[in-house]
């Protein structure tokens, strides 16, 4: 019997950023704010300010999240990690007694010669240099991020297994293995990088 794995990536980011009163936004700019994702509205003047709110002239609600994979260009495997929070604590006739609080996940993956930007990936994912650019924007608050494991039946349909969790990084490291990499002639030089990312769930 053949077994097919679904085409795409294990690991996805969602890239919106949080509002920032001081920039200026295009139509279909999306951002977070106050717990919500909004996305400028078609043929709303570009300007600085006006803050997202029910009702705007300039903002509205959105569902449409900004998901982007992360390349599964040499990438080794996705460790994840549950962590069980409680308190134990031994009462007086020897019975251990537990208050269970909540369980989180920890995530963490690296790559092994990933190149710098997404266009010289196998998949087209991020590269190490979008990565970190990441790390130092968007990555620097909690974000969102899904996992697609595969298939599974419903009924008579298949439907991507997939769960999602808002994390913040933990650990985000990289090294320069080759430089002057180039996928033609006329490209601009590129690096490849070893790269590792630790995020632990909100």
């Amino acid at each position: 019997m053949a077994i097919y794995l679904p085409v795409g990536s294990l690991l996805y980011i969602d890239i919106t950023p949080r509002y920032n009163a001081a920039l200026t936004y295009s139509s279909g700019s999306k951002v977070y704010y106050s717990g919500l994702l909004w996305k400028r509205k078609t043929g709303a003047a570009i300007t600085a300010g006006q803050t997202p709110a029910s009702g705007s002239t300039y903002w509205e609600t959105s569902n449409d999240i900004a998901w982007v994979k992360l390349s599964e260009h040499n990438r080794q495997p996705l460790s994840l990690e549950h962590n069980r929070i409680e308190k134990s604590q031994r009462m007086s006739n020897g019975t251990l007694r537990k208050f269970f609080i909540a369980d989180k996940k920890s995530f963490s993956t690296s790559w092994e010669m990933l190149p710098s930007f997404s266009g010289l990936t196998v998949d087209g994912g991020l590269g190490a240099v979008d990565l970190q650019e990441f790390y130092s924007s968007v990555g620097i608050n909690p974000f969102n991020i899904k996992i697609v494991y595969g298939q599974k039946m419903d009924g008579l349909n298949k439907v991507n297994r997939e769960e999602y969790y808002s994390v913040n990084f933990t650990s985000c490291s990289f090294s320069v293995i080759k430089r002057n990499v180039k996928g033609a002639t006329t490209d601009p030089a590129q690096e490849f990088w070893s790269a590792s990312i630790s995020m632990e769930q909100v």
